[in-house]
């Protein structure tokens, strides 16, 4: 065992013990708890309804005894307002950390973390790329939007008296995941999506020759589009994660043949950690850690994901309405795995309406418009007058190519196409988090 893997696996055995066992040993994870999904749904809300004043005002000792799935149901959701609230109003005298949100969903929040969470949410990043074969101090690359630069932020938490951020937020990305993970930073800004720029980060990228890189799929997507089209050959990668936007199965696919690479998608948020993880075989469905969290969806509400964390218990987050829209189900999948899987379409208020009233969301979009392999970039926005206006890049793309490819997605899903607008030169609309979205 090399000196920064054994020194971290030290280090985390001094706060728990089984650190390595959690992170190693597949077996333990398989024989983690017998407990139910009510059961462990039954120990959060027990310790909620004990711990947290906004929970036994929230609930009024609605939450605790439920016997049964069924019951789940009558439990009120937590929405983002509410989350707010909640941190308000907890005691910050403690260790803690807390970690924004990237603000894609709305107002930014923050989700706090004690220690012993904080190392458990450690434990899960490392079980995921462990299980994938990288090492820590293996090297490692991450491409990142501007918006996520430690010093892009700085002054912005120094004005705001973040001073525990700010250390927390400099020890995590310059001393654990900079010196003992390996980990190089791209940033990119939101001119990556307008013009053509491929060579330049292919460049940084293979000139580290990192063994794992991650990335937002959108930008990786857009880049490997733009170097399939020109015939720029690219380098191999052992993995590749990516996290933050939707992920099709065309993407997929290209990502993979063009790195010789695994690739995966994970289903992470700011608020409930790492949530879900692809396979070889699932395609853009992620495999549930069920171990840590319930989800559920809403049929009432277009499928929207509903997401209890079973170890926050400083900040409980039970039944949280993600705001975005998935399906979920039950699976043998072909890696030998068993249990629930979830597929994100979108978010909650990004759809497109059909002649039928139905509602399209981003992945729909995506997975049709993937496969035209010279449409680098596009997107789509609802205009008040109930027009659609589709920007398009690269601008000096071939129009009518442009538009039979979005006509040919309007005849698939049964939207009036006289409703588009084409539009090459105006700027895409990016969210505070730096994410790209194909609706607006």
């Amino acid at each position: 065992m090399r000196f920064r893997e054994k020194f971290i696996f030290t280090a985390g055995s001094i706060f728990e013990p089984a650190f390595y066992d959690h992170v190693l040993n597949a077996k333990y994870v398989d024989s983690l708890s017998a407990d139910s999904d009510i059961q462990r749904l039954n120990k959060i809300c027990d310790y909620a309804y004990t711990h947290n004043a906004f929970y036994r005002n929230k609930y009024s000792g609605t939450l605790r005894g439920l016997n049964n799935y069924s019951d789940v149901k009558d439990i009120p959701c937590l929405t983002k307002d509410e989350l707010i609230t909640m941190g308000s109003l907890l005691n910050k005298n403690c260790f803690l950390v807390a970690l924004a949100s990237g603000g894609t969903g709305g107002e930014k929040t923050n989700t706090y973390l004690d220690g012993n969470y904080l190392l458990k949410r450690y434990e899960m990043l490392l079980s995921i790329l462990y299980g994938l074969g990288w090492h820590i101090g293996d090297s490692t690359l991450a491409l990142h939007p501007v918006e996520y630069g430690y010093f892009n932020n700085l002054i912005t938490m120094l004005k705001g008296g973040e001073f525990r951020k700010i250390f927390f937020d400099f020890f995590q990305q310059y001393i654990l995941y900079g010196i003992f993970h390996n980990r190089k930073n791209i940033y990119y800004d939101s001119g990556v999506f307008e013009v053509e720029r491929e060579v330049e980060y292919f460049s940084k990228i293979f000139k580290s020759q990192p063994k794992l890189l991650l990335s937002r799929p959108d930008v990786l997507n857009k880049l490997v589009k733009q170097a399939n089209t020109k015939g720029l050959r690219l380098g191999n990668l052992s993995n590749v994660i990516t996290v933050g936007n939707l992920i099709t199965g065309y993407s997929l696919k290209r990502l993979r043949e063009s790195f010789n690479s695994r690739v995966y998608n994970m289903y992470a948020s700011t608020e409930l950690g790492y949530v879900g993880v692809s396979c070889d075989y699932s395609g853009s469905s992620v495999h549930i850690d069920s171990k840590s969290y319930l989800v559920e969806t809403d049929r009432s509400e277009d499928n929207e994901v509903i997401i209890t964390d079973f170890n926050n218990h400083y900040m409980p987050i039970i039944r949280y309405r993600t705001a975005d829209i998935g399906q979920l189900f039950e699976s043998k999948c072909e890696c030998g795995r068993s249990g629930k899987m979830l597929r994100i379409l979108g978010r909650k208020d990004r759809f497109l309406l059909n002649k039928q009233g139905k509602k399209v969301y981003g992945l729909d979009v995506d997975e049709y418009l993937d496969s035209y392999s010279s449409l680098w970039a596009y997107q789509l926005k609802r205009q008040g007058s109930g027009k659609i206006k589709i920007i398009v890049r690269p601008k000096n793309i071939d129009k009518i190519y442009a538009e039979k490819a979005f006509y040919s997605f309007a005849e698939a899903f049964d939207i009036d196409e006289s409703l588009f607008i084409f539009d090459y030169d105006e700027a895409f609309e990016i969210t505070a988090s730096g994410k790209f979205c194909a609706i607006v």
